[in-house]
């Protein structure tokens, strides 16, 4: 008999466990649960890119394998079309030239009395378009420096000779262009002003022609890829790993962007960065906001001079240090760190995708709120701010229940 109530009361209580439950949502683990051991190995021998900005590229630029900058599809044309510019390049534009980059170059340039420079102009930066336009003397067709580069890069590339397009600043003015490689050397292009360097000749540009980013990737791993962004950069990550270590170095040299093109695989859910970081895509982290939509929680190295987490919310560390930076879009429990005074915006666009799913958002030492504070936040239900705190009227969207704690 007491053999058959035991059996009874063990089966009441596994019935009564696997009843539905109205559970809270979880909060990211606290900074002091986070394991050591996810973050990036930072004593491996690797340096910070040295020198003017024209130099960084250089020493990155060099490290990568030329003939990876063959492929055509980067030009986003028709194959019927590349062979055709193929078939120009070898049969005519190249049939009695020694240099066939300069050739081609030259035969860019020639076009430049076509440039579009009024507001008005309508600009073409379909490579084969602008070929076939100035190969037949059609001068109504238009192009900005984007469009040289594009049509310089084809060229080049149905030549065989591998190119890269770039972004950056021509005397303080957005500009695009290319580096070519010819003869087993690297050129600076701007087909649009003339300008033709070897790379190894800065002090000729660097001043004039100075590159913030590449258009494609310089370095592609099966776990990562890595672009030039201010620096070496992450553009893709392949790696499906909840707990994701973002790594520190690449070929020694410090990576110090994470400037997503791509989104992540969907089982990363947390991040987890060392001390090189410092560059996120922009001063509202953009690329990181867009293509991190589960990622739950980020956290960075202490030793980072650029910025810091708390309870898996990324703060700058150089200005506002209390103003949330990025809010990963897959976190349901926002706790923000102590502040007295909260401005409008603190949790909105600004640091939120807009497919964010915030439930709840706790506020710490805050005295008052001001109107507009949260917005943004389609599925928030409850903020917890400090007795006494002082709620302007619409600090928060309507509907939503404020506890006091």
């Amino acid at each position: 008999m007491r053999y058959i109530y035991y059996i009874l009361c063990l089966t009441l209580v596994g019935l009564y466990s696997c009843q539905k439950t109205d559970n809270p949502p979880a909060a990211p683990p606290t900074e002091e649960e986070v394991s050591e051991s996810y973050f990036p190995e930072e004593n491996d021998g690797s340096q910070f890119l040295e020198g003017e900005d024209v130099e960084k590229f250089r020493s990155v630029l060099l490290k990568a394998d030329p003939n990876q900058f063959l492929d055509s599809k980067v030009l986003n044309i028709s194959t019927a079309e590349f062979e055709e510019m193929e078939q120009y390049v070898s049969e005519v534009l190249l049939k009695n030239s020694d240099n066939h980059l300069k050739t081609i170059f030259n035969w860019v340039f020639d076009n430049y009395k076509h440039s579009a420079s009024n507001p008005g102009d309508m600009a073409e930066l379909n490579p084969y378009k602008l070929f076939k336009a100035w190969r037949d003397k059609d001068y109504s067709v238009l192009a900005v420096c984007q469009g040289y580069a594009n049509l310089l890069r084809a060229l080049c590339l149905a030549a065989k000779i591998p190119a890269i397009g770039v972004n950056g600043w021509l005397q303080g003015q957005g500009h695009a262009w290319l580096y070519a490689y010819y003869d087993g050397n690297w050129y600076v292009c701007d087909a649009l002003n003339n300008l033709f360097y070897a790379i190894d000749d800065i002090v000729d540009y660097k001043d004039m022609l100075v590159v913030v980013s590449t258009d494609i990737p310089l370095f592609v791993e099966d776990d990562f890829s890595y672009i030039y962004n201010q620096g070496l950069a992450i553009c893709e990550v392949k790696k499906n790993e909840p707990k994701l270590t973002i790594p520190n170095s690449y070929k020694k040299i410090k990576v110090t962007g994470f400037v997503l093109t791509t989104n992540l695989p969907n089982n990363v859910q947390e991040l987890y960065f060392g001390s090189a970081v410092s560059n996120f895509g922009g001063s509202k982290a953009d690329a990181l906001k867009q293509f991190t939509l589960n990622v739950s929680a980020i956290y960075i190295a202490e030793s980072n001079k650029s910025y810091q987490t708390e309870e898996g919310i990324i703060y700058r560390k150089d200005f506002n240090a209390s103003f949330p930076y990025c809010i990963p879009a897959g976190m349901k429990v926002v706790k923000l760190k102590s502040i007295k005074k909260v401005a409008k915006g603190l949790v909105s666009g600004d640091n939120l995708n807009e497919q964010n799913v915030v439930e709840e958002i706790h506020f710490k030492g805050t005295e008052e709120i001001e109107s507009y504070a949260v917005d943004g936040c389609p599925d928030l239900k409850k903020v917890y701010v400090p007795q006494g705190t002082r709620v302007s009227e619409n600090a928060f969207p309507a509907g939503v229940e404020v506890v006091y704690n």
